[in-house]
């Protein structure tokens, strides 16, 4: 159970750091090819968690 909240977790923050960047490649003018990849690593994190069966519970009252 300890696993699963260190990758979602770590794939919140992979995900917001991806959607930072996304956002900010976006505002300048960076590459678009830059930007794609930026947006494409947004996606990812939800994947690797999902391959960990990980997925948000909301609040739990078990413990």
């Amino acid at each position: 159970m300890h696993a699963r909240t260190v990758v979602y977790v770590a794939c919140m923050v992979m995900g917001v750091v991806a959607y930072v960047l996304t956002v900010t490649t976006s505002a300048i003018d960076a590459p678009a090819w830059l930007t794609v990849a930026c947006a494409t690593c947004t996606a990812v994190p939800g994947y690797v968690a999902a391959a960990f069966g990980v997925h948000y519970d909301g609040i739990s009252i078990r413990r």
